[in-house]
């Protein structure tokens, strides 16, 4: 007889009943290992905004918050065609994007290629080498025979680099398991345009950026309430928009305040200090035996190269504890090996693992979701999983520890990962947008998505039974596209002459403008275009802008600088100076000057222009047209920097500003007092603290000092850190003391001469290298000349006599004379000993002209 009836629900009272005790006890063990409450999530949030503020400010923290210099969302509406190629830890993807007339359209073709495992560790020019050759086949097969201009190329490089403009970058440190030598701290564009100019491919590179900012402004190219991208892959990071006016480390760029930034935030690097992430033993093992024990924190409790380690380790802990009974009798040397398992993996185990809302209502309409395990699931996949990957045979029990140890893992990650958007949102008191996600654990692992937003809703405490105002979703192509896109907002940027950040312009010397920069002023380029009505209508519209009783002064290159010359002829509303550099066309006249009393004008004129105008100018003897601009041919530095001092002096004068040179010189080293400066002549500093990094603080970010006699100093920051710390700051005996006996200041130089006395009691490599102490009293004068930039010490020359410090120790004789010097030899070689800074202090102290002999 059959009993027919409708069919039993199946029982949801778990399926844990078959699970032996030791196991039971071990999955109860790594739950409270694994989940994260909501309180703690908050907490992790609370110091998480704390870290992203330090990582703006000067001292930095342990988020690098890197500005990228890329200034402005999208609009939609941009076009042309630009190469995008992606550097990510598995492959190298070569893209050609088309931007279309179509507000957020565009046509993509690209190409992947694997990125082999051992140039990950390999030689830098290995990398560099196979990267360029990627390129050079993607050009050759879908552009064979074609003539090709110049294309621009947005490079993702999705490594933490330190980006002082957009179209380079110098790597902090490796990640996602690269481990190059010779590459950190150092700029990557350089390596990467040589490997490109061997093989004379048409490729200029235009923008250097990470993918998290690319998803950020690829999303927003079609989705216009997107605040912030995220990438949660083989790696994690975060990317948003910040006002240049709350980044102090970018303060000395002087940029309009309200002026947006993306920041490129590096939050893998989070709690490096190890304060509020709850790191189990398992996160320290993967830690100590990374590449970089004590970086990337957050990363590795995060990301999919990890997640599978996390749980390998595990597993294998479990299968060594004798007091728990896994795979008995079984060889596991394949799952013993270390990263033999990857996040993947344990997508494959969750993807049984189906979401059930609580009260059995539609997971659509639901908030809070749990994660059910139907104990009648079939979980042969898993079962097999092992036996293929690992040779491992799996019982039941077995098998509902692994899947209940993915949940976790997977889980743990998806909520911490929450953490960091809810920190962002908090900082910038967003309280409704759209996130763009991207990466292989966002789009493909199980629940990552739903698991992360029920963590926002913990953290940020919102209304049940509304729609999450902040909703991360998929984001575009931002490796890809956001890249080119990147390209196409720096040049437009370059169009319209808004350079800051940008460094290889094949319009202007970018290190010219950043100095004017430096010196305060806001600075617009103006392209020349072939000058023409468009170039004179744009000039006599500059001060459109202007408000009442401000200003504008033109520095102009060239032929724009004839141009403007000619335009200047007749009043300009609110120009005040002109100054012209190698004008091709000047003006005549019989006057003194053709301008208008009112506007200040010089000229700057190359050695080879043989003109002499009857208004003010100076001419460059061997000084060709281009001497000005650094990035040309023709620059000539001695040049160029006679006539900067000249053209700041004017331009300073022209707005009516007095800068007090001395009262800043005076101002630093009273600062250099409050930080126990004890003895001081302009550099020569000795600090009671030892301390180097504060000397550095006073220069500019590339500065060179140069002991003129002995060629002591260095040139850049690291040589003058190490000079100031080893040799400079430790040496200089307690006796020595200086006094100023004049000072001559000019528009950004302080010239001090000076009486510098001292009992040589320790050796003093800046002055008398590899000479042990004397005892000798010495009395030297010296002649400082100190260049100041922006109110910081650009570069130092300091001169003395170091013939006479050398009598007066005792290492040179003048009596020893030269015999065989000439027909009759030398009697007494033409030097002095401490009469000669002696005279200094008293011009009547000491008889002149004794070593004339017929005097």
């Amino acid at each position: 007889m059959v009993g027919l009836g409708p069919k039993r629900k199946p029982s949801r009272k778990g399926s844990m009943s078959d699970v032996p005790k030791d196991l039971l006890e071990q999955i109860k063990d790594l739950e409270r290992l694994f989940t994260v409450d909501a309180e703690k999530l908050k907490k992790i949030t609370d110091h998480f905004v704390s870290e992203l503020e330090k990582g703006l400010t000067v001292k930095g923290g342990s988020i690098p918050m890197n500005p990228t210099w890329v200034m402005s969302f999208p609009t939609g509406y941009e076009t042309g065609t630009y190469l995008a190629l992606d550097m990510g830890g598995t492959n190298l993807r070569v893209c050609e994007i088309t931007l279309a007339e179509e507000k957020g359209e565009f046509d993509i073709t690209q190409s992947k290629y694997r990125m082999p495992e051992e140039l990950k560790t390999g030689k830098s020019e290995e990398l560099w080498e196979y990267i360029a050759d990627c390129l050079q086949q993607f050009i050759e097969y879908h552009h064979e025979d074609e003539e090709l201009e110049t294309l621009p190329l947005g490079f993702t490089f999705s490594y933490p680099a330190t980006q002082d403009y957009i179209d380079h970058g110098v790597l902090q440190r490796w990640t996602k398991g690269f481990d190059i030598e010779g590459v950190e701290g150092h700029d990557v564009v350089p390596l990467f345009e040589e490997a490109l100019a061997k093989r004379g491919v048409p490729i200029k590179l235009t923008a250097l950026i990470n993918d998290t900012t690319g998803t950020l402004i690829a999303s927003a190219y079609t989705d216009d309430h997107m605040k912030i991208g995220c990438i949660f892959g083989t790696g994690c990071n975060a990317a948003y928009m910040e006002n240049c006016g709350s980044v102090p480390k970018i303060a000395d760029m002087k940029l309009d305040p309200d002026l947006p930034i993306a920041i490129n935030c590096e939050w893998g690097a989070f709690d490096n200090e190890h304060k509020v992430l709850p790191r189990t033993q398992y996160d320290i093992i993967v830690d100590e035996n990374s590449p970089r024990p004590g970086q990337q924190a957050f990363e590795k409790m995060i990301a999919g190269l990890y997640l599978g380690e996390i749980f390998r380790l595990v597993l294998v802990g479990l299968h060594e504890n004798p007091n728990v009974d896994i795979f008995p009798g079984q060889n596991i040397a394949k799952l013993k090996k270390a990263y033999t398992l990857d996040s993947s993996f344990l997508s494959l185990i969750e993807e049984f693992v189906i979401p059930i809302p609580k009260d059995g209502t539609s997971i659509r309409s639901h908030l809070t979701l749990t994660f059910y395990r139907d104990p009648f699931e079939n979980l042969t996949e898993t079962h097999e999983l092992f036996i293929n990957r690992l040779d491992i045979k799996t019982t039941r029990p077995e098998l509902e520890l692994i899947r209940r140890l993915a949940e976790l893992i997977g889980t743990r990650a998806a909520r911490l990962s929450s953490c960091g958007v809810a920190a962002i949102c908090k900082k910038k008191n967003i309280e409704a947008c759209h996130v763009g996600a991207d990466g292989s654990v966002f789009n493909k692992y199980p629940h990552f998505k739903a698991r992360g937003a029920q963590a926002l809703r913990e953290i940020l405490d919102w209304p049940k039974g509304k729609r999450d105002p902040i909703d991360i979703r998929a984001a575009e192509d931002g490796s890809g596209v956001g890249a080119a896109l990147i390209a196409a907002l720096t040049m437009k940027r370059i169009q319209e002459g808004n350079l800051a950040g940008i460094k290889n312009t094949e319009d202007f010397d970018q290190t010219t403008t950043q100095h004017w920069r430096d010196e305060g002023y806001d600075v617009s380029y103006l392209p020349w275009n072939g000058g023409g009505k468009q170039y004179r209508e744009k000039l006599h519209h500059l001060s459109d802008d202007l408000d009442l009783g401000e200003k504008y002064a033109l520095v102009a290159y060239g032929e724009a600088a004839g141009g403007a010359l000619l335009v200047a002829q007749k009043p300009i509303g609110k120009l005040c100076v002109l100054v012209a550099y190698y004008p091709t066309i000047l003006p005549s006249s019989s006057a003194a000057s053709p301008f208008p009393p009112s506007l200040r004008v010089l000229v700057h004129l190359a050695g080879s222009q043989r003109v002499a105008p009857k208004y003010k100018s100076y001419s460059y003897a061997d000084a060709e047209p281009g001497f000005a601009e650094h990035d040309d041919e023709n620059f000539d530095k001695i040049a160029a920097g006679l006539a900067w001092s000249r053209s700041l002096d004017q331009v300073r004068r022209g707005f009516g500003i007095e800068v007090d040179l001395e009262g800043a010189w005076e101002g630093h080293l009273a600062q250099g007092e409050r930080e126990r400066l004890t003895q001081v002549v302009v550099m020569l500093v000795e600090f009671k603290t030892k301390d180097a990094d504060a000397t550095m603080r006073t220069m500019v970010p590339e500065p060179y000092v140069n002991h003129i006699p002995t060629m002591t100093g260095g040139i850049g920051a690291s040589d003058l850190r190490r000079f100031y710390h080893d040799y400079f700051i430790p040496s200089n005996p307690p006796s020595m003391r200086m006094k100023l006996i004049s000072r001559t200041i000019g528009s950004d130089r302080v010239v001090d001469e000076m009486h510098c006395s001292f009992r040589h009691t320790t050796e003093m490599p800046w002055m008398l290298p590899n000479v042990p102490p004397t005892n000798k009293l010495v009395e030297v004068a010296l002649v400082s000349v100190v260049r100041i930039r922006g109110g910081k010490l650009c570069h130092e020359h300091i001169y003395w006599d170091q013939a006479s410090v050398l009598v007066q120790i005792g290492l040179l004789d003048p009596e020893l004379g030269a015999p065989g010097l000439g027909k009759n030899g030398v009697e007494e070689l033409p030097i002095v000993g401490v009469e000669s800074a002696r005279k200094v202090l008293d011009e009547e102290g000491e008889e002149s002209n004794l070593l004339i002999a017929d005097w």
